[in-house]
């Protein structure tokens, strides 16, 4: 049934579902922070929940612009775990963090797509996000 203003209507009732539409931060956090906090110590809570909440705003500005939720929430949780990983890296925090099992001289980085963190020489998935800390066989 069309609305008694016609096609406006509908599209300002669109835009105001996509402005109140939730950004779920709290499961990349703790995962990243299970990641982080025995690697890197409590100094990365800080960062990560400073992440959080700068891209949780700008996913607003994302989704007002045209991103889907879906896409809005991949890169939001990419964007933290890559967050943090940039700043321990250029704070010298550890420059190799999370380090390579198999190569030691290279970080394994973050895999949105597997939600893992991967080896780029070599393409190998090495542990999925939230479980760096638990103990794992040694790389072949």
């Amino acid at each position: 049934m069309p609305s008694p203003r016609g096609q406006p209507a509908r599209i300002c009732q669109v835009a105001s579902n996509i402005s109140n539409t939730m950004i779920d931060t709290h499961r990349v956090m703790a995962h990243l922070l299970s990641d982080a906090i025995p690697t890197l110590g409590e100094r990365a809570r800080a960062e990560v929940l400073r992440l959080a909440a700068h891209y949780e705003s700008l996913a607003q500005e994302w989704l007002r612009n045209g991103s889907s939720p879906i896409d809005a929430q991949r890169d939001v949780e990419s964007a933290i775990v890559d967050g943090l990983q940039e700043t321990a890296h250029d704070l010298f925090w550890d420059t190799t963090w999370p380090a390579c099992p198999r190569h030691r001289n290279h970080p394994l980085w973050y895999n949105a797509v597997r939600e893992a963190w991967c080896c780029e020489e070599d393409g190998s998935v090495f542990v999925p996000l939230g479980k760096l800390a638990e103990p794992r066989s040694p790389a072949p």
